[in-house]
């Protein structure tokens, strides 16, 4: 759910790089089958670092039961009391 996942990132974020293209940067390489949050710390009151498994299957796979994991580090923002999935332009 490229779209909702999009969302999630800063006003700021989205001012500069479009839905199309934030969803081009993951490519179509695998299919995502889920995630699940590992881990959480707060250096700062208005930022957190969340350390996120995810799950996929890659699309040239030959067979329906591959399932690969990796882990991915997220930075979360709090702006107006909301908080934000930050990403690198």
């Amino acid at each position: 759910e490229f779209s909702r996942a999009y969302s999630y990132t800063t006003p700021s974020f989205r001012a500069v790089v479009s839905l199309d293209a934030y969803h081009n940067r993951f490519g179509g390489g695998v299919t995502w089958l889920g995630a699940e949050v590992i881990r959480v710390d707060c250096p700062e009151a208005s930022k957190c670092n969340a350390l996120v498994r995810v799950d996929f299957r890659p699309v040239l796979s030959r067979k329906d039961d591959v399932k690969l994991s990796s882990h991915v580090d997220e930075t979360w923002l709090l702006e107006d009391r909301q908080w934000w999935y930050f990403q690198k332009i």
